[in-house]
């Protein structure tokens, strides 16, 4: 189990969480304290110290400010510090790279030279009708060489495994070009999220204390976001509410209007009655 800020999540509630299951526990915090170091039973894996970042680059070096004033002479700190608005990432992010819901292609190609799909191509195949079945915009084409009977006899044989995947029939075109070649090609649309490309390094980081924004900020954080959606027309519009969760929602509301605990009976209960943490190995890294 790996926990995030351990500083924090290892007292009151999480901290019964982590004892419960009986693995190893890794804890990540940039602030240890004694309490998380003795948490940890002070097993300290690996340490990145403020002076080893600055060497690397990876952090500026600290600054001491000492403004010269006078009794009575209000201190102004932009004189001294620049001053940097919190919402600059946000502003970065939602102007400079913002994430889009665009169609792309979706291929596969089935080398045909056996006749038959062999078994990891089958996998392969069944993976494509599962993907198409639930993420298809389009028609799922599949092709084929007209002067080659290998190919064409994978290309029923795929057709098939498709629509015992769930595509229906009528979301299948089937089609050959000209040539004897024994590859198969499959391919569909579907939507996926995509944002601008990063790679304005310009600006030296590790020279600079200003905190300021930088070409790039963002631009990975919104990468990664585009990459992982599972899906992407979450981005164009919000998901319906189901009626169970609409249900939990309103139970939740009329507690909370009430002063009531709004945490389901016997949960902090049954969290502490099994906790173990006799086989635990544990560490912690700043």
């Amino acid at each position: 189990m790996i926990t995030d800020e351990c500083h924090r999540s290892i007292y009151s509630v999480w901290g019964d969480v982590l004892k419960y299951f009986d693995a190893f526990l890794i804890g990540l915090t940039a602030t240890p304290s004694k309490q998380t170091i003795g948490f940890f039973d002070r097993n300290l894996v690996m340490e990145y110290t403020d002076a080893q970042a600055v060497i690397d680059y990876f952090s500026g070096p600290l600054a001491d400010v000492h403004p010269e004033t006078e009794i009575g002479q209000s201190f102004d700190p932009s004189k001294y510090v620049k001053i940097v608005m919190i919402g600059a990432q946000d502003h970065y992010v939602a102007t400079d790279a913002p994430i889009t819901v665009a169609e792309a292609p979706v291929k596969m190609n089935v080398n045909a030279r056996s006749g038959t799909l062999r078994a990891d191509q089958l996998n392969s195949v069944i993976g494509f009708a599962q993907d198409a079945r639930n993420n298809a915009t389009s028609r799922i084409t599949v092709r084929y060489a007209s002067r080659s009977s290998a190919a064409r006899a994978v290309a029923q044989q795929t057709v098939q495994v498709l629509a015992d995947q769930g595509v229906p029939r009528s979301m299948i075109a089937t089609g050959s070009y000209s040539g004897s070649s024994s590859m198969v090609t499959l391919s569909f649309h579907r939507k996926v999220a995509v944002t601008k490309e990063c790679g304005d390094w310009s600006q030296n980081l590790g020279t600079s204390m200003t905190n300021e924004t930088y070409p790039n900020q963002g631009c990975a954080i919104q990468q990664n976001i585009a990459a992982m959606v599972a899906n992407p027309e979450d981005f164009e519009t919000p998901r319906a509410m189901s009626s169970a969760t609409g249900v939990s929602r309103s139970v939740a509301l009329k507690k909370y209007n009430t002063g009531e605990s709004s945490s389901s009976s016997g949960s902090s209960s049954g969290s502490s009655s099994s906790s173990s943490t006799g086989s635990s190995s544990s560490g912690t890294s700043n």
